[in-house]
């Protein structure tokens, strides 16, 4: 693929994305967090030491042009010195060729093994301040001392190290004196030093320090001022394109990525073959993370987005759409058509490992969707939409698998849509009643009833209960839908028991959301109070599945609600994942076996002797029974030979309407219930 990976250029961006935790994005340097201060500092140091670099390899350049300078010029000034005319080398010639040597090729070799060194451009001042008294002694004198000297000095200057200066200005300073005190007459014959010239020249020397100094500390507040800019700069480039929390690029640098690849498939002549976007969102991530708290949870997104990162091919991109949503870009490649969905069953291969989060072994999957370009979306938005459609799909049907976006969904995305659509509207037109199922003692008389909600749409007619009820658990709206159910049930349990009607309970199914609530058992008894409801006229039938995501706050909910009178039943019992020891921790009253083995107790041993083994079980704890799903004499039969308490079904009593319910009530049995139950 001919796109490049990055949208953006590499002086527009970190060196590496932003570790967890990085300090707060575009602060002033002077109310910096310790993080930018550190980070301000590391890069002062960092161009620093380019610049010593680069300066060193300028110097040897130039101390190997001023010793080839000062060979020249001592066999060139030789013969004429104030020696006389000499056919012979003189000795000087012999110093430019050694000394210089010495001087110079000290330098060369600290630049090549250390260069940037502070050993290094502290040897490079002293050398070419010596090499500069070379020169000039060289010439006799004839060199201006200060123009030399200023001149190596503010060469040094560039170092941008006052200590740098400092040796310099001591080497001549002590050079300069040296050579006053041994060498008063130059090796040319000439008295060329005196005591008020030495002063002179250490005069300048100071001089050209005070403004080297001055223009370094101005040199270096400019560095450092522009450092800042470019540190703040790099923040805010980070917020801007990366996650925070697992240092992924985010939502806008993937848009840019995608919008770059789509850009670059428009090129004539272009070789790219289109890419795929997978939309991954981890299966059930809320449950793991209201359980371990937000600190570890976070702490699994980071390890999750690591797990990810490493199966991924080279040239894909991986970012954080946000919460437990990931988006991975993959290029496509004619050899292989199949490589994105290669790539997702890695992933969901790699997410299966379990993961140690303190101490516990964390298992997770996710469900992932595909799409490409350019089949399924002309630009980001409608590829990404059809990718999370494809990713939405593969939780309805179960789950931690992979899909690939095609034309049959949208009618299905469609219907769904128009269905949720319809939800929402029923709920705000009111469209919803409570019907009513009796339940039974076994001898015939009404133990209570169960509140089953309904919907009538005035254009579709009665909507199954099998159709909406999932609908609202995926959406949420099953909240709002259970709200409704408990205040009806309230209302008309108040009623019936004033009236002298009600026998026992009115009973309200409670789902998983539901449960999950922090403020679940608070709101049901202000529902009971607010209806003057008393609370041994409810009964709450919670699910086996209710239990598992978060077991202690559910036991919480019901010792509460238990303790205020309500009474506590497990619905569907035998389906889910109820153990002996959890339901000893829980204050129930009831169990409801469900359908699936009332429907073999006559006609399957195994079912006959699991209903056996629950109702004994039941029993030993002191909960009643009812056995819900009866449709046929032979299971009456059988249940009541079993000393099943209570039953339910269809052959006893179909849901009825309040008003039925109410005559029924009023005869507290049935002709056809008495036939039965005789």
């Amino acid at each position: 693929m001919s796109t490049p990976m990055n949208p953006v250029s590499a002086s527009q961006l970190p060196d590496c994305p932003p570790a967890s935790g990085s300090g707060a994005p575009g602060q002033p340097l002077s109310g910096a967090s310790e993080q930018s201060a550190d980070a301000w500092n590391e890069d002062i140091r960092h161009q620093l030491s380019l610049v010593h670099v680069r300066i060193d390899r300028y110097f040897v350049r130039l101390m190997l042009v001023q010793w080839a300078a000062a060979i020249v010029i001592a066999l060139w000034i030789s013969p004429l010195s104030w020696a006389g005319d000499a056919s012979y080398l003189h000795p000087h010639v012999a110093i430019a060729l050694f000394y210089g040597g010495l001087l110079t090729l000290l330098p060369v070799y600290l630049a090549r093994v250390a260069p940037g060194r502070r050993v290094t451009r502290l040897t490079v001042a002293v050398m070419q301040m010596l090499m500069s008294s070379l020169l000039i002694h060289l010439t006799g004198g004839r060199i201006e001392t200060h123009f030399h000297i200023f001149g190596s000095l503010a060469f040094l200057a560039f170092y941008l190290d006052w200590q740098v200066l400092l040796v310099a200005s001591l080497t001549i300073a002590i050079d300069h004196c040296l050579r006053g005190m041994f060498l008063p007459f130059s090796i040319f014959g000439a008295y060329t030093v005196q005591p008020w010239r030495c002063l002179e020249h250490i005069g300048w020397v100071i001089f050209c320090d005070i403004f080297l100094f001055l223009g370094l500390r101005d040199r270096l507040n400019g560095l450092r001022n522009l450092s800042a800019r470019h540190i703040e700069r790099e923040e805010l480039l980070r917020h801007a394109l990366f996650d925070a929390l697992t240092g992924l690029p985010n939502r806008s640098f993937l848009s840019e990525k995608m919008n770059e690849a789509i850009h670059g498939f428009a090129v004539p002549g272009s070789m790219n073959e289109g890419f795929c976007c997978l939309y991954i969102d981890l299966d059930r991530f809320k449950d793991i993370n209201d359980r371990l708290g937000h600190i570890w949870g976070d702490t699994l997104l980071v390890r999750v987005a690591e797990r990810i990162k490493s199966r991924l091919c080279d040239d894909a991109f991986l970012a954080r759409a946000g919460g437990d949503e990931f988006v991975v870009f993959v290029p496509q490649i004619a050899a292989q058509p199949q490589r994105a969905e290669e790539v997702a069953r890695a992933i969901l291969r790699g997410l299966l490992q379990p993961f140690d989060i303190e101490g516990s072994q964390i298992t997770l999957g996710a469900s992932i969707g595909i799409s490409r370009y350019p089949q399924d979306g002309q630009d980001e938005a409608e590829l990404l939409l059809k990718s999370d459609r494809a990713m939405y799909a593969v939780k309805r049907a179960g789950r931690n698998d992979v899909l690939v976006h095609s034309s049959e969904m949208l009618d299905q995305n469609s219907e769904r849509q128009q269905a949720e659509e319809d939800l929402h509207r029923a709920i705000e037109k009111r469209e919803f009643k409570l019907h009513y199922q009796p339940i039974f003692h076994a001898d015939g008389s009404i133990a209570g009833l169960e509140a089953l909600l309904r919907w009538h749409d005035p254009a579709r007619g009665n909507i199954s209960p099998g159709h909406f009820i999932p609908l609202a658990e995926e959406t949420g709206l099953i909240v709002q839908l259970g709200g409704f159910v408990l205040h009806e049930a309230c209302k008309q349990a108040t009623d019936w028991h004033s009236r002298g009607l009600l026998p026992g309970r009115i009973a309200v199914n409670v789902s998983s959301l539901e449960l999950a609530r922090e403020d679940y058992a608070q709101t049901v008894i202000l529902t009971l109070r607010q209806h003057y409801t008393p609370p041994e006229c409810i009964e709450l039938e919670v699910t086996e599945t209710a239990l598992v995501n978060d077991f202690a706050l559910a036991e919480r909910h019901l010792r509460v609600l238990r303790e205020y009178g309500i009474r506590i039943s497990i619905d569907d019992f035998g389906t889910g994942y109820s153990s002996l020891g959890r339901l000893r921790q829980l204050t129930l009253d009831t169990l409801k076996i469900d359908r699936l083995f009332v429907d073999g107790v006559a006609s399957s041993e195994a079912d006959y002797t699991v209903v056996e083994h629950i109702i004994a079980m039941a029993h030993t704890l002191g909960l009643a029974v009812v056995a819900e799903g009866v449709e046929t004499d032979l299971q009456l039969q059988a249940l009541r030979s079993l000393n099943c308490d209570q039953l339910q079904g269809f052959l006893l009593s179909r849901p009825l309407d309040r008003e039925t319910a109410e005559a029924l009530l009023t005869q507290q049995t049935i002709p056809s219930t008495d036939s039965i139950l005789s």
